[in-house]
């Protein structure tokens, strides 16, 4: 009796496993040769707006969306670097439009912010939404300054709730599907100390998305929790078995979009972030904080040291 017990409960196990890792990849092959591209579901002509989008990984979404042919809404706070990017977009597809939206997203918090931007997003064909802006902190606890928690949390939280809330009406009426990605972090998946206020604001921006893409099944809502990206948030991180470019990542999102609600993005994550969840974490705590998170520390303070 308890032999047939536990040999159901392996068989599970391994069955759990295989739908963890395999899933996506067995439906996106098996709907490869009925599959639309994503101008095709999204819709010729149709915008993608992205915020962060003077660099990093929102440069790298823009990149990519314009190399599949949508028009680009670039939101950040610096015009001139947003120019220079536009003016690469130009570049990569020539068929494309562009437009720039000027925006402090340290002050999301404040109601009128938005009403500018708002006005210019609704005489456009919006079909896909990158909530991508964000910044991380990383230290002591009780050695965070509380300016620079209140700015975190405004910026990793505000934003996205309040575009999503703004463009959500739009999406549903649409009569091709439509898309939003928010930008989060592998270290939303576990409560990660040294990142405390970060790795929160990150597994709200899980939840969010992913409760959300349940309740409005007809818009393709989609989490991306990466690892390292060689961006300004990371020095430029070198690339390497847990780094990839912000192209990468954005290549690996778009392509995940639409089969389902949660994404690690490039492939290398994908693995690493599936091993980690099988990590005990009294085994994560001990081990993995240590060897982890503090050599971070150390490396950050090393990169300061040189800039100076």
């Amino acid at each position: 009796m308890f032999d047939n017990f536990f040999e159901y409960i392996g068989i599970f196990v391994v069955f759990c496993l295989f739908l963890q890792f395999f899933y996506v990849p067995i439906i996106k092959i098996l709907s490869k040769p009925f599959r639309k591209s994503l101008l095709q579901r999204y819709g010729k002509d149709s915008w993608a707006v992205v915020t962060g989008a003077s660099d990093g990984l929102g440069k790298g979404f823009c990149e990519e969306l314009a190399k599949e042919g949508f028009n680009i809404v670039l939101m950040a706070r610096n015009k001139e670097k947003m120019q220079i990017v536009s003016k690469e977009l130009q570049q990569i597809n020539p068929n494309i439009q562009t437009q720039i939206i000027v925006i402090d997203f340290k002050e999301a918090n404040k109601p009128e912010i938005f009403q500018e931007p708002f006005t210019q997003l609704q005489k456009l064909d919006v079909s896909i939404l990158v909530n991508n802006v964000g910044v991380d902190l990383l230290g002591h606890y009780d050695k965070l300054l509380e300016q620079q928690e209140l700015e975190l949390i405004i910026l990793n939280i505000y934003p996205l709730v309040r575009l999503t809330k703004a463009l959500l009406p739009s999406f549903i009426k649409r009569k091709k599907r439509s898309g939003i990605i928010n930008v989060g972090s592998t270290c939303g998946l576990r409560p990660m100390p040294y990142f405390t206020v970060y790795s929160s604001t990150k597994a709200f921006n899980n939840f969010f998305s992913q409760a959300l893409s349940i309740e409005y099944p007809g818009v393709d809502i989609l989490s991306l929790q990466p690892l390292y990206i060689s961006t300004p948030l990371t020095h430029h991180k070198a690339l390497g078995p847990d780094t990839v470019s912000p192209r990468e990542c954005a290549r690996g999102t778009l392509d995940d979009l639409g089969f389902t609600r949660r994404t690690f993005g490039h492939w290398k994550h994908k693995i690493l972030a599936n091993l980690l969840t099988f990590v005990p974490h009294w085994l994560f705590s001990r081990f993995a904080y240590d060897l982890g998170i503090k050599q971070e520390m150390e490396r950050r303070e090393s990169f300061k040291k040189r800039a100076y």
